[in-house]
């Protein structure tokens, strides 16, 4: 089964729903005028010389990128690249945020469901907005040790801690996210205990020590490619299109100096 290009932002927001993230742009930076319907879809992290490449690779047609820019008119050596690999070739969609935000099958209600996490989305005002699935609040009370045991399971190698001394402390108001979901805000409207997320910058983490707010950073990429995977399986059951979920390896190696 396919469908017409004309058609795929409807099939999103089928998928993810109509309100999520409105506020960003989303959809097509690349369309193939050469080919209208779509047989197979991609959907990776980021957009990169590797994702496309192992997307046409795989007789992929349309690759839903979820870290990408919303035109493609960079002339930097990687954009110029893209563009020659792309031509008449690969339609590339950018989905974010709604991917984010979406109920139950957004990247934030995934990463709950794979460390077993009951947790509800929470509505905060970020940047003038009121964001709704910015961030999902945990439902039970947690130690760290109980919720270190839960995280392992979304497949991060580390869990960066900071701010937390008492081994024996019961969190009783955590809230979690992916990638960079460590925002000041949350500090100042949601009386939050702790937070789980992907990256924490230096200045977040200052200003949690000084609201007393514990962090749990299990990094940017595990917190976003692995629920990806899980998303794709759905989105091909809702639209009734293939979807293949194109990881790209993180090159990551963690040393100890001690």
């Amino acid at each position: 089964m396919n469908m017409l290009q004309k058609n795929f932002d409807k099939a999103i927001i089928k998928f993810l729903g109509v309100n999520n993230a409105k506020f960003e742009f989303s959809g097509f930076i690349y369309k193939n005028k050469k080919k209208e319907a779509i047989d197979s879809i991609g959907l990776t992290l980021d957009i990169s010389i590797e994702s496309v490449k192992k997307s046409l690779e795989n007789g992929i047609d349309t690759l839903v990128c979820f870290h990408a820019p919303d035109k493609l008119g960079g002339k930097d050596f990687i954009t110029k690249e893209i563009k020659k690999l792309i031509k008449n070739k690969l339609n590339l969609y950018k989905c974010h945020l709604p991917l984010n935000f979406a109920d139950f099958i957004g990247i934030h209600s995934v990463l709950c469901m794979m460390a077993d996490l009951k947790a509800e989305p929470i509505t905060f005002k970020y940047e003038g907005r009121k964001i709704r699935g910015g961030e999902y609040r945990i439902l039970e009370q947690h130690t760290l040790r109980e919720l270190l045991d839960k995280l392992k399971k979304v497949g991060s190698p580390y869990a960066r801690i900071f701010n937390h001394e008492d081994n024996n402390k019961v969190y009783k108001n955590i809230l979690i996210s992916s990638g960079s979901g460590f925002k000041k805000e949350l500090f100042e409207q949601t009386n939050c205990d702790l937070i789980i997320s992907g990256e924490a910058k230096h200045s977040v983490i200052m200003q949690a020590r000084d609201n007393g707010v514990t962090l749990v950073e299990l990094g940017h990429y595990y917190t976003e490619n692995a629920p990806l995977s899980i998303i794709a399986k759905k989105f091909e059951e809702i639209i009734g299109v293939s979807v293949k979920f194109i990881s790209i390896p993180f090159l990551e190696k963690i040393h100890d100096f001690k």
